[in-house]
């Protein structure tokens, strides 16, 4: 242990103290990855029998039917696959495209409205980014 330990001081060039954090943090890291293992490996696996598996199927359904197509309603896609359509690409300035040019680029709505409304305060577009 000692060896090892002035190997870590010479190769790291730590001082006593980092030494033993290193070689308390590398024994703690060592237990945590080795912990499922052997866990696992101690553990017998379980067994579903089919009578088991029938109830859960059967749970399942009954579930299914008492939700009455809530699930569908509550988890739908937040938003539309496709909701400005395909956007044309044509040569525009910033600083002069209304609302509707803003959207035929491709643009949602709350971002075409919020980019003329910053033009509106006086904000103004100096920079070309690609």
């Amino acid at each position: 242990m000692r060896k090892f330990k002035y190997w870590i001081r010479d190769y790291f060039g730590f001082s006593q103290i980092e030494t033993n954090g290193f070689i308390v943090v590398l024994i703690l890291m060592l237990f945590v990855f080795l912990t499922p293992l052997v866990y696992e490996w101690l553990t017998e696996p379980l067994a579903i029998t089919r009578d088991d598996q029938s109830r859960l199927d059967s749970l399942v359904l009954a579930i299914a039917e008492q939700d009455g197509g809530n699930f569908s309603r509550r988890f739908r896609p937040r938003y539309p696959d496709d909701p400005a359509g395909s956007p044309a690409l044509f040569v525009f300035d910033p600083n002069m495209a209304d609302e509707e040019a803003l959207l035929r680029l491709g643009l949602p709505r709350y971002i075409a409205k919020n980019i003329v409304k910053y033009r509106q305060k006086g904000g103004r577009f100096r920079e070309r980014k690609i």
